[in-house]
């Protein structure tokens, strides 16, 4: 089977969502399908970046290698040509959306935004999504449930390095995440100051590129009088670094107001983090409030501290939580195990049309070929 993914964005960012897409790619091609990837770098130069050439490079790629199935990772912006023709060229889509990005700016999506964004997704004939709550947003949307499914991502087991003995006189909190307002790291901040006196470490690990206004206002914010000598921002870190923070911390602090699912979240409760998060989107799915840590109204930093300094002030209970959040980590999905079912969700995808051609994965009916 020939699988044209459309993944291309305004920009190159190694995000969740961008190694999701690489994985379930080469998923794809590891069980026999060719797969053209169409992102960033496999389009011309000429057209990255560029709404408009890029738009009609995502169709001259698309139609050029003439797909037996099309899937889409979110690239709205570079979607619309290919979308109209898709009206009269009957091809199976699979759709996938990754975040509803709205859900975590203060301001509201235009009407028309709202309207462009359900046309695209849509035309998919099937809809993959990451969580309960993502799927809960597109229902809301007007889109039809049927058409929606949920394979949450996967994360990676790594080995878990415990280092707490040099930790417990003096906790560390870790945020990890992009400096960004949907991140949240300025709340963090805020409700760090609230401490009153208590002895803690804060490391923010993530990059400071996407927004570089938001990243200066954290910075400074780290330099307050309250917090001066207690934060460190340590910026871009690959996966063994991260890894190695987490098997150092005490506590994993996640602020974004609305999560679309939390791969750190996850990775954190493997390294046995209790954690503190925003109650926004998904992060109820991950976490039990009182038991594998605390959920706050999103944006409220009083609420934040004093969950806080329930952990910072009770090292048994961060003990408790941290166990019983490794116990929660090791249900969650492998990589293994969303690898084959997104696989499968393609295959269901291309054989839901009535195309003699095309082969159909395991579980999927055949009654209609």
């Amino acid at each position: 089977m020939r699988v044209s993914f459309v993944m291309l964005g305004l920009r190159d960012h190694r995000t969740g969502g961008y190694d999701f897409n690489m994985r379930v790619a080469a998923a794809l091609e590891s069980r026999g399908h060719t797969v053209d990837r169409v992102h960033h770098e496999t389009i011309a130069p000429r057209a990255r970046g560029r709404r408009l050439a890029g738009s009609w490079e995502v169709l001259r790629r698309v139609a050029a290698f003439r797909p037996d199935v099309l899937v889409v990772g979110r690239s709205y912006t570079f979607m619309v040509p290919l979308r109209i023709l898709l009206v009269f060229w009957r091809l199976p889509v699979l759709y996938l959306v990754h975040h509803l990005e709205w859900m975590d700016s203060p301001r509201k999506p235009s009407r028309s935004r709202l309207a462009l964004v359900r046309w695209l997704v849509g035309r998919g004939d099937m809809i993959w999504c990451n969580s309960r709550a993502t799927l809960s947003g597109l229902s809301g949307m007007g889109l039809s449930p049927e058409r929606l499914r949920v394979i949450p991502p996967g994360f990676s087991r790594f080995e878990v390095k415990r280092s707490g003995e040099s930790c417990r006189a003096q906790p560390l909190l870790l945020c990890v995440g992009a400096l960004t307002a949907r991140k949240g790291q300025e709340t963090i901040l805020k409700a760090c100051s609230m401490l009153e006196g208590r002895d803690f470490r804060l490391v923010l690990a993530g990059s400071a590129v996407e927004e570089p206004g938001y990243a200066r206002r954290v910075a400074d914010a780290a330099e307050s009088p309250s917090l001066s000598g207690k934060v460190s921002i340590k910026g871009h870190l690959n996966k063994e670094e991260v890894y190695s923070l987490m098997g150092k911390a005490d506590v994993l602090l996640h602020a974004a107001p609305w999560e679309a699912y939390g791969i750190a979240l996850a990775e954190a409760m493997w390294a046995g983090l209790p954690v503190v998060a925003s109650r926004g989107g998904a992060v109820p799915e991950l976490v039990t409030p009182g038991v594998q840590g605390f959920l706050y109204d999103p944006s409220d930093a009083r609420a934040l501290s004093e969950k806080i300094i329930l952990l910072l002030d009770n090292g048994e209970l961060r003990r408790r939580m941290g166990a019983a959040a490794r116990s929660r980590a090791e249900e969650l999905y492998t990589w293994e195990r969303t690898c084959e079912e997104f696989v499968s969700l393609v295959e269901e995808t291309a054989c839901g049309q009535v195309r003699r051609d095309l082969p159909c994965g395991p579980g999927v009916a055949t009654a209609d070929r």
